[in-house]
């Protein structure tokens, strides 16, 4: 988007409330750009680096990015018109340049620049109308001559009042991003600082048991200074068997030190049981919490790891979190 500068001139009329499609456009000053340079390298700007020839006509695309108007100085899809410095070089007999809508048919009688074969660089201000497809021809009567064009600025279809609104749009857009920005610092100061922080993880699929431990969620966590690291975790257990007793339990491990099975001495484990002579299933929310130590710079995964007492129980956990907060040492 070309920033809109603190004042606008219109051309033909002045009209605060000029829509598009009406007679009236506003002109939006830029700081200047060079659309097309037809001299050969290493001057070049544009597809075109040889002269325009006698009776040629050139067409020339402005609308978008072209040449060296690129970026913030690209030319927006709103524009109708163009404010060019038009320069002729290299003239190779007495001629005439004509630019013109490239939707015209034909070149119109009226001259934008005459030169003369041997002459000094030939410049001139000129205002041109887009075709609707954003583009102009560049038209030489006689010889050959190399064009310069440089857009200083150009005619929008917009009205005053629709720009403003659209800086207004942009003016918050950039206000959302500063925020986001200043969340981003605030949280980084946080890391460099050591101050606390909570990471988490959620899965909301099934997962069956088996009698070894396992892995059913995990989080990493990377301490900038040495402290502690509190796993919190949740989780629903479901387990069924024909029978006889058996049990789903859970606890928090460092993931590299998951054991063989989880029991319910491990630090922070909860279970859930069934009795099979008495009910045919049991359900129920497993959770608990674990302290780790960790030193600066670590990075530690932990892991809630379940596992079943009995081979031929079908049991399952779902729907379960993990939430590891870190707090620095004192």
């Amino acid at each position: 988007m070309v920033a809109l500068l603190a004042f606008v001139v219109v051309l033909q009329a002045w009209s605060v409330d000029a829509a598009p499609g009406d007679d009236d456009a506003t002109f939006v000053p830029t700081a200047g750009c060079r659309l097309t340079d037809t001299r050969p390298a290493p001057n070049t700007v544009g597809p075109r680096s040889a002269p325009i020839g006698a009776d040629e006509a050139v067409t020339v695309t402005v609308r978008g990015s072209n040449g060296q108007c690129t970026g913030a100085l690209a030319i927006p899809s709103d524009a109708v018109g163009v404010a060019l410095n038009v320069t002729a070089v290299n003239a190779t007999a007495p001629s005439n340049v004509r630019l013109y809508p490239a939707n015209l048919s034909s070149a119109p009688t009226l001259s934008n620049l005459n030169v003369t074969a041997g002459a000094p660089a030939t410049p001139n201000k000129v205002d041109v109308k887009l075709s609707p497809d954003g583009k102009i021809k560049v038209y030489n009567f006689a010889g050959s001559v190399n064009i310069i064009i440089d857009v200083v600025g150009y005619y929008s279809g917009s009205s005053l009042q629709e720009l403003a609104d659209e800086l207004g749009a942009v003016k918050s857009d950039l206000a959302a991003v500063e925020s986001d920005v200043a969340s981003l610092e605030a949280e980084v100061t946080d890391l460099a600082e050591g101050r606390s922080f909570a990471v988490s993880n959620e899965i909301a699929a099934g997962t069956p048991l088996s009698s070894t431990a396992a892995s059913v969620i995990d989080v990493s966590v990377t301490a900038p200074v040495d402290g502690q690291v509190t796993i919190n975790y949740s989780t629903n257990a479901t387990v069924s068997t024909s029978g006889s007793f058996t049990y789903a339990t859970c606890a928090p491990f460092e993931t590299t030190s998951i054991p063989g099975s989880v029991n319910l001495s491990d630090i922070g484990s909860s279970t859930v049981s069934d009795y099979g002579h008495e009910q045919p299933r049991a359900e129920g929310t497993l959770s608990g919490t674990r302290t780790f130590d960790i030193d600066a710079g670590q990075t530690v995964s932990y892991s809630v790891a379940c596992s079943d007492k009995d081979l031929s129980t079908s049991g399952s956990v779902l729907g379960r979190t993990i939430t590891a907060i870190f707090t620095p040492a004192p």
